[in-house]
């Protein structure tokens, strides 16, 4: 699989190195010390020389995504999977690396930007992305909800993950909605990130409890 798929591979590789050629084109306007962290205040409050930001933060992001393409790949229960979600694991890193990398170049050049949101942005553009392609995942075990229960019954993967994909899309609006208010974001966010990551795992569960009481 992974052969067959070697120009997709290299196209979101050198995707992932967009920041780089960025930074380098930039290398001069950029000072030795730049922004590296921000706190939930969305004030810096760490910095670190530029080589880094630069060179080492893409390349570390481009470790993680060929970690994410050749566990996906290699997972023989993925010989048959949709190939709409191989679009994720092609682009989705590549995504996170430009937008946020991107924001720390545009905020040194002095662009009005919040940190808050861009974060929601992304945020929604994940779940966006995810809501509308996890439902159309056969089970595997790299992607998706991969809980013993959802990954010992079929039924039960593809309910929870079309619930998921309703939760995380409806979901990724109400977060775009925030990025228009970046100072009283956090507070509805917090419990909208434990609704995305709690609610799919407690249906999955009854889902489980359910079919074995039928089968008793």
């Amino acid at each position: 699989m992974l052969k067959k798929n070697l120009k997709s591979i290299l196209i979101s590789s050198l995707a992932m190195l967009i920041p780089m050629f960025v930074g380098l084109f930039l290398w001069d306007k950029l000072p030795q010390e730049v922004p590296m962290h921000w706190n939930i205040s969305g004030e810096v409050d760490s910095y670190g020389p530029k080589s880094t930001l630069v060179f080492w933060f893409p390349l570390f992001l481009l470790v993680i995504h060929l970690f994410c393409i050749f566990a996906t790949f290699t997972d023989p229960k993925n010989k048959d999977q949709n190939k709409k979600i191989f679009r994720i694991i092609f682009f989705l890193t590549p995504i996170i690396s430009n937008v946020t990398i991107g924001f720390i170049y545009a905020y040194i050049l002095g662009f009005s930007l919040k940190i808050e949101s861009v974060l929601m942005v992304l945020f929604a553009l994940l779940f966006f992305i995810l809501g509308n392609y996890l439902p159309k995942c056969n089970k595997n075990h790299t992607i998706g909800i991969r809980l013993s229960w959802t990954l010992s019954d079929e039924d039960n993967w593809n309910a929870t993950h079309r619930l998921a994909g309703k939760i995380w899309t409806v979901a990724s609006v109400l977060i775009f909605l925030l990025a228009f208010f970046p100072k009283y974001s956090m507070i509805p966010f917090i419990p909208l990130a434990f609704i995305i990551a709690f609610v799919p795992i407690i249906y999955s569960y009854l889902f489980y409890l359910k079919q074995n009481k039928k089968e008793k």
